[in-house]
């Protein structure tokens, strides 16, 4: 896939003043490897305030089924909740994992019950080198809120209401 990465660097000398630059990388694969991908319609990933769901295959738009290994290295991490490996009850916070994590269910987005309504994350999949193969995904989650912070009332006194007049 198309990715774009920068690198940051300073050149220092004696006595000299430090110099600081960017080199930035921009990849654009070759057209008849790009075809050679059999793509999907990616699906949303859901989840409820607090709460966590499963990351499947159908969460990356391309298909992965042709592959026997595939590594998964979370590049850009989400900023409302945690990429997790949930085993049983345990539950551990992951930046990696496996092909065979993702087919075993074993893959989670776990919310931290923050008041947010959405968030993103970008994973860079890479097999073997006898495969080659490198592909950026970016998988978008929808977060629905619940009211779980019911309204209080902190006077117990009556509000006035006027009608016809400005206050």
């Amino acid at each position: 896939s198309t990715f774009v990465d920068d690198l940051e660097f300073i050149v220092t000398v004696p006595e000299c003043e430090d110099v600081m630059g960017t080199i930035k990388i921009i990849y654009n694969p070759d057209e008849n490897l790009a075809k050679s991908l059999t793509y999907q319609r990616k699906e949303k990933l859901y989840v409820n305030e607090g709460e966590r769901t499963a990351i499947s295959r159908m969460h990356f738009d391309v298909l992965l089924n042709k592959f026997n290994s595939l590594s998964f290295n979370l590049t850009h991490a989400p900023q409302h909740g945690d990429l997790c490996l949930v085993h049983d009850d345990y539950r551990e916070r992951i930046e990696t994992f496996q092909l065979e994590n993702l087919y075993l269910s074993d893959v989670y987005y776990c919310h931290d019950d923050s008041e947010s309504n959405e968030d993103s994350m970008k994973i860079l999949i890479t097999s073997d080198a006898q495969t080659d193969f490198q592909y950026v995904s970016e998988i978008a989650i929808d977060i629905y809120l619940q009211n779980d912070n019911p309204p209080t009332r902190l006077n117990d006194r009556k509000f006035p209401i006027v009608r016809g007049d400005s206050k």
